[in-house]
């Protein structure tokens, strides 16, 4: 917890979704991966290491 000043970092297991073509917006399902996800508090984030943020989290209905 040292990198977040003490915050809390809450680390769960789920899916990253990208973008079967490559492109910001398409109309191709998406492809998926299992993944490890890691929430820090957006304050946290800034003038860390390069890496990617997503605000909104997807929740996909039980199959």
């Amino acid at each position: 917890m040292a990198e977040l000043g003490g915050a809390a970092a809450l680390v769960t297991e789920g899916r990253r979704e990208t973008a079967a073509s490559g492109a910001l917006y398409s109309a191709a399902e998406p492809e998926r991966e299992d993944a490890t996800i890691r929430a820090v508090p957006y304050y946290a984030w800034d003038n860390r290491a390069n890496g990617e943020m997503l605000v909104w989290i997807r929740e996909e209905a039980s199959r």
